[in-house]
Order: structure tokens, then sequence, then C-alpha cells
């Protein structure tokens, strides 16, 4: 055992251990279920569920719930397991674990397991909405997307245009982006976007390593990022107000930052529908 994760909403807590999870009811001490996992590195499990529910058979129920971890490997991907009730039911029972008592309800055993993998994750939150955000520097099939020079033709031109992108990798600063993983609700959405505009002075940065990050609110994270600190919000954040996590599938990602020790700058970035 290397962590222990409780989860108060749900009477319940999650046991991490190298290979498995284990889903305790808080009260008799009950195993509910027991999760399957990628080998996973000491205390790195987050987890995210959708709203709780009153069943009638007297127990909680919830919808869908994630497990998000970094894999223990030496490339470190972020790994999200999610687990949706079953196709003839909408909620997973915490009840029983074989044969729960209502026609409604989904055992455990036999509720349906997405697993996701992100590789070279950077730093990254479970949000409470569902989503997975995260902040990461640009490989460099991303980094190609966004070259402005079109490919010439064969010859001197093509060897001309070689040397001159290359010259131009080399003098970037290195480029940063936002991802977004969300699998809890109807649709699965994965999606990336930069983190800078072209014209953004901060873009110029030489940036090595990120600062902290924290959860902040419902929807949001903040990271530390050089002299600055960057807050990224998935949706539209609702500072003391309560979340569904199933949302309605369209979830515009803002971005702001914010010297140290200065005001919030106006201006922002207001990414496309992710």
């Amino acid at each position: 055992m290397h962590q222990v994760l409780p989860l108060p909403d749900l009477g319940a807590m999650l046991v991490a251990r190298i290979r498995s999870v284990r889903l305790i009811d808080m009260h008799d001490h009950r195993i509910i279920h027991n999760f399957t996992t990628e080998p996973m590195r000491p205390r790195s499990l987050r987890c995210h569920y959708s709203s709780r529910r009153k069943l009638q058979c007297g127990s909680l129920g919830i919808g869908a719930m994630g497990l998000v971890y970094a894999e223990a490997a030496e490339t470190g991907d972020c790994v999200i397991q999610t687990y949706r009730a079953c196709e003839e039911s909408d909620t997973i029972c915490f009840q029983d674990t074989s044969s729960p008592s209502c026609r409604t309800c989904c055992p455990w055993t036999r509720a349906r397991e997405l697993r996701t993998h992100v590789s070279d994750p950077g730093k990254w939150e479970a949000l409470a909405n569902g989503c997975v955000v995260g902040l990461r520097k640009m490989n460099d099939h991303s980094k190609q997307k966004k070259s402005r020079y079109s490919s010439p033709a064969t010859g001197l031109r093509q060897r001309i245009y070689q040397n001159r992108s290359a010259d131009l990798q080399r003098s970037q600063p290195d480029q940063w982006e936002v991802w977004l993983v969300c699998q809890l609700g109807r649709q699965s959405l994965r999606e990336t976007r930069p983190l800078h505009d072209e014209d953004d002075s901060a873009s110029h940065l030489m940036i090595n390593e990120l600062g902290p990050i924290v959860k902040v609110g419902l929807t949001s994270i903040a990271v530390g990022f050089g002299n600055e600190i960057k807050l990224i919000t998935v949706g539209h954040e609702r500072f003391g107000d309560s979340l569904d996590a199933f949302g309605n599938g369209s979830t515009p990602i803002t971005i702001r930052r914010q010297r140290r020790g200065g005001a919030a700058s106006r201006n922002h970035l207001a990414g496309k529908a992710l």
C-alpha cells in the first residue's frame, strides 16, 4: 500500500498498490471492488466521478468513475481508467459487488472500462468536472504542424527550404501546449492546443521546467511558468457552486496569466471548444 485516497461524498476510500486499486467502504471496511492497473508511481493516484445518486435499494450509485495516475515505467505516461455503467443500466451500485437488488443498477464487475494513455504528459491534474488537463512541451510533430513554411519543389529550392527550417527550429525557444482528456460523459474528448498565441511575448521565455501545479476551484488549474502563473480553465469556472461532472460535452478552454506580485492581465486566450 502506498496511497490512501478518501472519497467522503461516497462514504468510501481508494487504497492504491503497485498494480491495483481497492475501493473500500469507510463504514464497514468492506472491499467493494478491486481495480487492476498498470504499474503505478507512488502517490500519483487521482480520482473523479459523476454526481452521486440515491438508489431505490438505499445504496449510493454513480454513472461513471475515473482513476488517473502516472505509470511507473520510464515513459511516465498518464493513465486514465474510466468505468461506466453497463449498456442496460445507467448507475453503478455501491451496495453489492455482484448482484444489485435493482434492475437499473450495474455491479462493478459488469462496468465498462476505457483505458487511455497520454504519452509525455508533463504536469497534469484531474478536475472535478471529469476532465484531465496537463501542460507539456510540444513534440516535433506538433511543431511541424505550426510551421509557416510550405514544402517547395525538388532541387536547390528544397535544400534551401530544409536549411532554413532547421535554422528556424534551432532559433525558436521551447513551445508549450495544453492537453485535455475528458471521458466521463457520453462522448470522449481528447484535444491539444498551444499555450501561447504567436504574438504572445511570453512564448519567448526560455522555460526548462514547469513550476508547481495546483487545482483552483472546480474546473481550473494554476501552473508556475517562469515568472508567471498560468491559470487554465476548462469550461466555465463557478467558484462556490456545485458542479455536475458530466457537463454538456462542450468544454471551451481558457488560459490566463498573472505575473507574480501583479494584477491579472485582461488579455487571455479563449480556445476552441474541446
